[in-house]
């Protein structure tokens, strides 16, 4: 039997970063409420997935191809308007996103939806299934900049050590400092027992490549040498179930783990940098993976973003 070939929407067209503007003005009508709906992500992670986005109405709607389905991120408002009206157009984009699946013989799926967005959507929705491998983990940035208390003690061990035993500095990425990242990125892919796999590599590069945008991001140096980064994106207003805050969300980072220490050291390097107003530090979600899981539970995580499939009416 011959493959049928999915198609994405009839108008969508590739997320580049030309439609960073737009992502901007989108979120000032509706603040982000998890990591999947952050530019950077669609920009890093746009060669494995090929995002397409498509303007109905007044939602700025973002899909891609997985197999036979076709999967669907919350849509973002790009006008203000009532939840009352937010739900009805997205009613009526879900309706037309079901059609073309069905033509198509592909099966529509609803992903990454919050809390706070399915709070807005209310009867729109018919079921909600939570993922739990997608929460995103968020922690209070004093909590990572200090680690007091005994349940931080093994990572404040780990920095110490960290301190003792090399000659250190932290600089944060910017203009005059880029190169220097992107040479480490090329150097930890040439040495393929540095743990560095070819999709973070081309993730990190990719954001590295965007960093115009207006991202931020640190390394540490040992020796004059990078032995780790991290690149994340601000949100003066991310949106949690029951308030708004300012909330960076950490999209990639990476480490030479010969170094002891250097996971550990850059995420504490990087938070204490951090604006001081910001109140959050968004880690994204650990897939499922046993390691990241128990990774990002040793951070003690002040609160989770959930995160489900929905089914429209």
């Amino acid at each position: 039997m011959a493959t049928v070939e999915i198609n994405h929407l009839p108008g969508s067209e590739p997320v580049t970063k030309a439609h960073a503007g737009a992502f901007e003005a989108a979120y000032c009508h509706m603040p982000p409420s998890a990591s999947d709906m952050a530019f950077a992500n669609l920009i890093g992670w746009q060669k494995y997935f090929d995002y397409h986005v498509l303007q109905f109405q007044n939602l700025l709607c973002v899909h891609f191809i997985s197999g036979k389905c076709l999967e669907f991120l919350p849509p973002q408002l790009s006008a203000s308007c009532t939840d009352k009206e937010f739900a009805e157009q997205f009613c009526g984009f879900a309706a037309m996103a079901k059609a073309h699946c069905a033509a198509q013989g592909a099966e529509p799926v609803f992903r990454y939806f919050s809390n706070s967005v399915i709070a807005r959507l209310a009867d729109a929705i018919s079921s909600v299934t939570p993922q739990r491998d997608y929460f995103d983990y968020v922690y209070g940035r004093e909590d990572l900049v200090e680690l007091a208390g005994e349940k931080y003690s093994p990572k404040r061990n780990l920095i110490k050590q960290f301190k003792s035993r090399y000659n250190w500095e932290y600089a944060s990425i910017n203009a005059q400092t880029i190169g220097r990242a992107k040479e480490y990125m090329d150097k930890r892919r040439q040495d393929t027992s540095k743990h560095l796999t070819t999709k973070e590599y081309c993730i990190g590069c990719e954001m590295l490549n965007a960093f115009d945008l207006g991202f931020l991001g640190g390394m540490l140096l040992v020796g004059g040498n990078v032995v780790a980064l991290t690149v994340g994106s601000i949100f003066e207003r991310f949106e949690y179930e029951r308030a708004i805050e300012p909330t960076v969300v950490v999209h990639f980072e990476n480490a030479d783990l010969s170094v002891k220490g250097a996971y550990q050291m850059i995420n504490q390097q990087f938070c204490e940098h951090l604006p001081a107003h910001i109140k959050y530090v968004n880690r994204e979600e650990d897939l499922g993976l046993a390691g990241l899981r128990k990774a990002k539970m040793s951070y003690n995580p002040a609160r989770f973003i959930e995160k489900s499939i929905i089914i429209p009416k």
